[in-house]
């Protein structure tokens, strides 16, 4: 994983594609490095090529989704939709995505109704940790909206599903965004102490934790130092 270098990211992506032509995955990977790129046409013909192989996966339809997204289409984003429905750990996954897709048109109550139902789909497949983030990332949302209360009731109720580490990263995020900077410093510090050697945690998630953390705190200089660290800015 190449963090903030985009062209090593592409690069990489194409080779793993290269070498194996039937992952799903690869196909999304490339797509995906082509929309950070603004490359929407090419990132449309990997996701067409991957279909004409007969690989239609969550990979592929939730970077049609994304990508119908940037291009404003209805219709696009809802056959992604259609298709997701009912899907045992698919479902979810699309109905979170339609959940952002509403929270930035504004639209807040329908985005709500769709965080609910993603993370009550993600319980019935038996997915209590994807459940947990995906309520994490309601909860987030409603924090960056200004809606401190109703963002730490999210992420308090996160932990309740399931206190793994990704989830802990996204809590600490949420409740450091609301506010809460004593009970984020101690999710960062027992991430630091649970795994340590944890690349991504170490080199992204915590900086990015610990500049919200700042933040709240009114330290704006060492939060964009901290950002600058990780490859965010």
């Amino acid at each position: 994983m190449w963090l903030g270098q985009l062209e090593k990211g592409l690069s990489e992506s194409q080779e793993a594609l290269r070498l194996e032509p039937e992952n799903s995955t690869n196909y999304g990977n490339v797509a995906g490095n082509y929309r950070a790129h603004n490359r929407f046409d090419e990132a449309r013909a990997i996701l067409d090529q991957a279909i004409s192989h007969k690989l239609d996966a969550l990979a592929i339809r939730a970077e049609t989704y994304l990508l119908a997204f940037l291009r404003n289409d209805a219709a696009d984003m809802e056959q992604q939709v259609a298709w997701g429905a009912g899907k045992p750990g698919v479902e979810d996954q699309i109905l979170s995505l339609q959940a952002d897709t509403e929270a930035y048109y504004g639209r807040l109550e329908k985005a709500r109704d769709l965080s609910r139902r993603a993370v009550a789909s993600a319980i019935r497949s038996d997915s209590k940790e994807v459940a947990a983030f995906e309520q994490a990332e309601g909860a987030l949302r409603e924090a960056e909206f200004g809606n401190s209360a109703l963002a730490r009731q999210g992420a308090v109720a996160a932990l309740s599903l399931s206190p793994g580490r990704d989830v802990k990263v996204l809590v600490a995020v949420t409740l450091a965004r609301a506010g809460d900077v004593g009970k984020a410093g101690t999710l960062v510090q027992e991430l630091e102490k649970s795994d340590p050697f944890n690349t991504v945690l170490k080199v992204y998630w915590l900086p990015t934790a610990k500049a919200a953390i700042e933040v709240s705190g009114g330290n704006v200089a060492q939060s964009l130092e901290l950002l600058r660290g990780c490859g965010a800015l």
